[in-house]
């Protein structure tokens, strides 16, 4: 076997003499084998296995995922134990960086003598430390297993108690910086992209369940709770930091960190469950530092290699830019609505227990909102803009009413508060995009960085449009996130009209073109090439998903 570089050679381009029945059996099998180093290229090697089995020749191979009986097993499989294992990690992350809201409710202002704007900076040191650690918690995920490094950084998420509040602020955000970018990654690691939105949407709706059970907690805290030596702020952060340190653990045991190393896998599922990911073409390379667990075939679907190529591709990239100012955008509300849902609602009038029963409603809304907006996103094909776009327009329109409403509706501007909370449908729909319309590691993992970097910065910004001395109403609060939705709204329908102007001149190309290639042949290639680690200008085969 060879083991050159791959490097400007194109090693499927040179099997183009091959008729369409050869290089059907043949190019994803040779080309890969000789034509780059497998050493880091991972999944690779059971990409071709599962080619040149004696069990799992092509054609059966093929047919075996085709079988609904086979993919449920498998797709079942990842579903109880990777989805859910994602899923309360989301809920316990949310609750710790949420956490500050309810403590707001029990007097932790008055506690630690907060003044002026104090508090809103406390609400955006989390979000300063969480922009610091984005590129060196990108590439530490290049390096480690994804469930030993969650593991590790969930474990050291527990704020106790705020006798140094910026500091702790500060450091939970440093340790929480790798858990939600690289979910977003790892999504393109166990499901397809048909696949992929109602899971992404499902593990992103912790956000929705970490409020409800963070309200009902305050809720029980709020009527039992006694203030003693421990006081209710303070209980809070002990509660949820002892469970973080707790689940902490079996992360870091238990998280497998893709389909290749998975221990609930056979030989034979595991690569099933790899060729399934293969369709995506995003791209599966890993360092030849990352060996063995179960068998010499077994290597990890991710890249220690930095490729400087792609992060240019990245960085010149439009989609990457509208990506990166959508979130951005995203942002502002966010900073307003996760740290200030308890007083803004308090303020229309309500007591501290009907607060946290009310706020409950506003995340029942975003769990609902995220769920359905998931389920039409998978069922029905190229739908994630228009749903994305939908969310921002109903999300302006509950903004706006709650800017112009009078004081004296009360439930109006309640139910409208409760809508702003469909934002994170978009918002998880727009991250989304970079797994499952990007390829090349190296590339998503520089955008996914830029974006959560951006992400940092509006929930910096966020937070300061709430002024105190504008209660009840909030006016620049209401106003900037107005400002955010539209500028959301904006950037998917650019970006959504882009991809759709790539996929048709790709299409053209195609039906132009003179080589007898038919489109499932098309389709192996871009899944060979998906292997090789290209991106999606490189994989002309690539189509987005829209």
């Amino acid at each position: 076997m060879k083991t050159t570089n791959i490097g400007n050679d194109d090693p499927i381009a040179k099997k183009k003499d091959l008729t369409p029945a050869e290089r059907q059996t043949d190019v994803v099998v040779e080309t890969l084998a000789d034509g780059c180093v497998l050493q880091e290229n991972v999944g690779l090697q059971e990409y071709i296995e599962a080619q040149k089995s004696d069990s799992f020749d092509l054609a059966d191979c093929r047919g075996l995922l085709q079988t609904p009986e086979l993919n449920r097993k498998i797709l079942s499989k990842i579903d109880r134990y990777v989805l859910s294992l994602m899923f309360i990690t989301g809920v316990l992350q949310f609750l710790d960086k949420t956490a500050l809201n309810y403590a707001n409710l029990f007097g932790i202002r008055a506690d630690l003598n907060l003044t002026g704007n104090q508090y809103s900076w406390l609400a955006s040191l989390f979000y300063l430390g969480y922009l610091v650690a984005q590129f060196p918690a990108s590439y530490l995920f290049s390096r480690f297993s994804s469930g030993k490094l969650l593991g590790v950084f969930l474990a050291f998420t527990w704020s106790k108690t705020f006798a140094q509040a910026s500091a702790c602020r500060f450091l939970l955000g440093v340790f929480e910086a790798p858990i939600t970018p690289g979910i977003t990654l790892a999504v393109g690691h166990w499901w397809t992209r048909d696949e992929a939105a109602l899971r992404y949407n499902f593990i992103y709706s912790s956000l929705g369940w970490a409020g409800i059970i963070g309200s009902l907690m305050s809720t029980g805290i709020s009527i039992n709770g006694i203030d003693g030596p421990v006081k209710k702020w303070q209980l809070v952060f002990i509660v949820l930091g002892t469970l973080t340190i707790f689940w902490g653990l079996i992360i870091f045991f238990f998280l497998p960190d893709s389909p290749v190393d998975a221990k609930m896998f056979d030989h034979e599922e595991c690569l099933l469950a790899t060729a399934r990911v293969a369709s995506n073409q995003v791209g599966y390379a890993v360092s030849s530092l990352d060996k063995i667990n179960r068998s010499p075939l077994f290597t990890r679907i991710k890249s220690g290699k930095i490729k400087l190529y792609q992060i240019k591709s990245s960085v010149l990239d439009f989609k990457t830019w509208c990506i990166v100012v959508s979130i951005f955008a995203a942002g502002i509300p966010n900073g307003v609505i996760s740290n200030f849902s308890t007083e803004l609602i308090e303020n229309l009038g309500f007591s501290t227990v009907r607060t946290t029963l009310m706020d409950c409603v506003g995340n029942a809304f975003q769990v609902v909102g995220l769920m359905l907006g998931g389920y039409i996103a998978s069922r029905y094909k190229n739908t994630r803009i228009l749903i994305a776009s939908a969310g921002n327009v109903a999300c302006l329109i509950a903004a706006a009413l709650m800017a112009y409403l009078p004081n004296d509706r009360t439930w109006m501007r309640l139910a409208a508060f409760w809508v702003t909370n469909l934002q994170s449908v978009s918002f998880s729909l727009g991250v989304n995009m970079i797994s499952v319309n990007m390829a090349g590691y190296t590339k998503k993992q520089f955008a996914s960085a830029l974006t959560f970097i951006s992400y940092c910065v509006g929930n910096i910004v966020g937070p300061h449009f709430v002024i105190q001395s504008q209660a009840p109403r909030f006016n620049t609060a209401t106003k900037a996130m107005m400002i955010g939705f539209v500028g959301k709204f904006v950037c998917h329908a650019v970006l959504g009209t882009f991809m759709l102007s790539i996929n048709r001149k790709r299409d053209r190309m195609l039906r132009m073109s003179n080589n007898d290639i038919d489109e499932e042949v098309e389709k192996r290639d871009g899944e060979a090439r998906g292997m090789l680690d290209q991106t999606e200008f490189e994989n002309k085969a690539f189509r987005y998903v829209l």
